[in-house]
């Protein structure tokens, strides 16, 4: 006989809840539940598929669920993102990644059966409502001083180093600022740095940003991965740079190359370095890219009060976590 898993997600204002139940003839009963601040109900559920499975001993496994989202995500997403070396088709971030990535170490080599079931199917009810009084326990956070950036947790690096940079201007072009977190993922320590310039572009300080990142590394031949949410940066140092720099600094049709002082230095730093761009969405209420932009918009404030901006901030234990590390 097979063991049966059963695992319910939940949220109730802004507090999410999950809990399992393992049920076997060969599996000593067992069910847990527990919930999470902000956590969005395909977390939950995946974070309860996660468990459970841990909790399950050897042999097949029939998993009983309502959610046909985390099912998709098991049976379908999943195994195309590993194969694409863990990424999306569209160069988005995989949401929950590191639950992603431990579900598919738990599902290697076992028998698994879905069964998809209804939202009032009373296997599952009860533990929907295990899910759901868990999420009512979960306190909220105590609200973060007047001004202070966003902290949080984000998905994982194959780098020992990962910085988040952001760039902007108010008017394009405009008063302008940029700022980045690095964070050393073996230390867990991170260095955060802003700066601006009265009259500048959205573009310059975005690869102002990413320039900054790469000079504040303490020695060559560091490996570091920069999340932007600037596709003209990730295009410019990973497609247009090269083709430019081998027809001598010239774009098709010899038209001049937009800010080539700044391309010309990103170019030099990446000879120094192992370096990975990543586009990250903006806005979206990532903890690394909301940081950075909390960053570039007080050294635009700095900068429109008459001042340059420039301040930084070293913290032994990074306000922003990565996960794995």
């Amino acid at each position: 006989m097979s063991i049966q898993l059963i695992i319910a997600g939940t949220t109730r204002r802004r507090a999410g809840g999950w809990a399992y139940t393992v049920v076997g003839a060969d599996a000593a009963s067992a069910e847990a539940a527990g919930g999470e601040w902000g956590a969005s109900v395909p977390r939950m559920e995946l974070y309860a598929l996660v468990q459970g499975l841990g909790a399950c001993g050897p042999g097949p496994v029939e998993i009983r669920l309502t959610g046909e989202g985390t099912l998709r995500t098991a049976t379908e997403w999943m195994p195309a993102w590993k194969a694409a070396g863990w990424k999306r088709n569209s160069g988005g971030a995989i949401r929950n990644l590191e639950l992603v990535q431990q579900l598919d170490a738990l599902l290697a080599d076992r028998a698994v059966t879905w069964n998809l079931a209804g939202g009032r199917d009373t296997s599952v009810l009860g533990v929907k409502e295990r899910a759901i009084a868990a999420a009512g326990e979960v306190e909220a956070p105590p609200p973060a001083p007047e001004g202070a950036p966003v902290t949080g947790s984000v998905g994982p690096t194959k780098k020992r180093l990962v910085a988040y940079t952001d760039g902007g201007c108010r008017g394009n072009p405009g008063v302008g600022g940029w700022g980045f977190i690095l964070i050393d993922t073996r230390s867990g320590a991170a260095l955060s740095k802003r700066g601006g310039a009265e009259l500048t572009t959205n573009n310059r300080m975005e690869m102002s940003a990413a320039i900054e990142v790469l000079e504040a590394l303490s020695r060559p031949n560091q490996a570091v991965e920069i999340r932007t949410d600037s596709k003209y940066l990730v295009d410019m140092a990973t497609k247009w740079m090269h083709g430019w720099k081998r027809k001598g600094w010239k774009r098709k049709g010899k038209e001049p190359i937009k800010n080539l002082d700044l391309v010309k230095k990103v170019d030099g730093l990446i000879q120094q370095h192992d370096v990975t761009w990543t586009w990250v969405k903006g806005h979206a209420g990532e903890p690394g890219n909301e940081f950075a932009d909390y960053l570039t918009n007080v050294a635009m404030d700095g900068v429109s009060g008459g001042g340059d901006g420039v301040a930084e901030q070293r913290f032994r234990e990074s306000p922003i976590k990565v996960h794995g590390s």
